[in-house]
C-alpha cells in the first residue's frame, strides 16, 4: 500500500507524536508498504530518507526545533499528485492537515486522522486562553473529524470521549494503541548515565516530558520537595526541554531542591532507554494526555511507575498491580513516591507486572491494526461513491 503521513512536527524535534509516527512508519515499511511523510522544514537539518518531504516554515519557539508550517507549496502539490497514494493519514487536525484533506479529496482517496492531543483543553494553559478560543478550537477539530473516513483514538477512553461528544461519528472512531519500537527499551547500559549525573547510591525518580505547562511538572517539583523532607537520599532526573524550562529551574531553587533535581535536557531517542534504566522509578504528573506513551516506555524499561490518577493513565496502568496511582495533588503523589522508596518488594512486583503489560504494544501488531483501519476506510469510501449511482438508477426506474 502507498500511504501518505502528514504531521506538523517531525525530526529533529522529538516528542510522543514523532515517536508514534516513526514507529508506525518503520513497522509499515518493514511489511513492504511505502510511507511518504510530509512535515515542516527544519533549517539546518538534512533528511537522509528520500520519502520525507518538507513544507516551508516560520519559527515559533526555540528557532530550529519548533516551527510553524506554511501549508502552501505548489511544487509539493504537483509531486504528491504523482505518488499514487492510496490513503492519507494525518496526525493533526490543522495546518498540514488542511493540505492532507485537500489532497485526499482531489484524488478521491480516504482521509484518516489520529487524535494525539486534547487540543481544546490546552487553551487553558495559554495566557490569552478564553472560553471563546476554546470553543473555536473545538469547532475546527470537530469540522475536520467529520471529513475523515476513520478517526483513530489511541485508547478506549479517548474513543469514549469522542463518541460521547459526537455520537454520529461512532462508526468511524477506532482504537489503535501507539506501539513501542521493537527492542528499543530492552536492557541498556545505564552505568555511565548514573555517573554523569551523580546518581550512584541515590534513589532516583525519572520523568520524560516536554517542559510545558500541561505536563504538571511544577506540581511534580512540589511533590519531590515534600518527599525530600522525609527521604533525604533521593534525586529527580528530568529528561526533555521546552518553554517552561527556565520557570521550572527557578521553581526548583525556590523549593530548595535544585541540587537534587537534574535537568538533562533533550536526549537522543537511542539513549532514552539508558537514561530511564539509570533511575529506580518513573513518576508522571500530567492529567491531559491522550495516550501517555512515556508510561509504556518506562514499563517496558522495567521501571515501577507512580502517576496521577487520570482516565488516560488508567488505560495503561492498573493501580496496585502494574503501577501506583495517586489523587491529583502533589502531597498525595509524594506519599506514593515514598512507598516506592521504602518497599523494594513492591517496586519489584510493579516493575514485573508493568513489563508484562507493555508487551501488548508491539510494533508489528500496531502496523497490522493500522492496515486494517486503512482497508476499512478504503471500502467505506467506495461504498459512498456507489450510493449516488444507485440513487440515480432508482430515480430513472421510477420515472420510466
Amino acid at each position: 500500500m502507498r500511504i501518505g503521513f502528514y504531521t506538523n512536527c517531525y525530526e529533529p524535534r522529538i516528542n510522543g507524536v514523532v515517536r508514534s509516527i516513526s514507529t508506525f512508519r518503520e513497522a509499515l515499511r518493514s511489511g513492504g508498504h511505502t510511507v511518504f511523510l510530509f512535515a515542516p522544514a527544519a533549517p539546518g537539518y538534512l533528511d537522509r530518507d528520500p520519502d520525507v518531504y518538507r513544507y516551508p516554515t516560520l519559527p515559533i519557539e526555540n528557532g530550529r526545533l519548533y516551527r510553524l508550517p506554511i501549508p502552501i507549496s505548489p511544487r509539493l502539490a504537483r509531486l504528491t499528485a504523482g505518488l499514487g497514494l492510496e490513503i492519507i493519514h494525518t496526525h493533526h487536525p490543522v495546518m498540514l492537515a488542511w493540505v492532507a484533506a485537500h489532497q485526499a479529496r482531489s484524488v478521491g482517496i480516504p482521509l484518516v486522522y489520529t487524535v494525539h492531543s486534547q487540543y481544546a483543553r490546552y487553551w487553558d494553559h495559554l495566557a490569552f486562553g478564553s472560553a471563546a478560543l476554546n470553543a473555536c478550537c473545538r469547532r475546527a477539530v470537530v469540522a475536520f473529524m467529520r471529513r475523515c473516513q476513520r478517526i483513530i483514538a489511541p485508547t478506549a477512553t479517548v474513543r469514549g470521549q469522542i463518541v460521547a461528544d459526537l455520537p454520529e461519528l461512532e462508526p468511524r472512531v477506532v482504537v489503535v494503541p501507539t506501539p513501542l519500537p521493537s527492542g528499543a527499551f530492552s536492557a541498556a547500559e545505564s552505568r555511565a548515565v548514573r555517573e554523569r549525573y551523580g546518581l550512584d547510591d541515590r534513589f532516583t525518580f525519572v520523568v520524560t516530558a516536554r517542559l510545558s505547562p500541561e505536563k504538571g511538572l511544577t506540581e511534580l517539583l512540589q511533590a519531590f520537595a515534600a518527599l525530600q523532607h522525609r527521604r533525604q537520599n533521593v534525586r529527580l532526573l528530568i529528561i526533555g526541554d521546552g518553554p517552561e524550562r527556565a520557570t521550572l529551574e527557578r521553581k526548583a531553587e525556590e523549593l530548595h531542591v535544585s541540587s537534587t533535581v537534574v535537568f538533562a535536557g533533550m536526549v537522543p531517542f537511542g539513549e532514552v532507554a539508558a537514561h530511564l534504566q539509570a533511575a529506580d522509578a518513573f513518576v508522571f504528573s500530567a492529567q491531559r494526555e491522550v495516550q501517555p506513551l512515556v508510561l509504556s516506555e518506562a514499563m517496558a524499561s522495567g521501571l515501577p511507575v507512580v502517576a496521577y490518577d487520570a482516565p488516560f493513565v488508567r488505560d495503561v496502568i492498573v493501580d496496585g498491580v502494574s503501577g501506583l496511582l495517586s489523587q491529583p495533588h502533589f502531597r498525595a503523589l509524594a506519599v506514593k513516591m515514598a512507598l516506592l522508596v521504602d518497599d523494594a518488594d513492591l517496586r519489584r512486583s510493579l516493575a514485573e507486572a508493568g513489563k508484562r503489560a507493555a508487551q501488548q504494544f508491539s510494533a508489528t501488531q500496531g502496523a497490522e491494526n493500522l492496515l486494517r483501519v486503512y482497508e476499512e476506510a478504503i471500502e467505506d469510501l467506495r461504498r459512498e461513491a456507489r450510493r449516488p449511482v444507485a440513487r440515480a438508477a432508482d430515480d430513472a426506474s421510477s420515472v420510466a
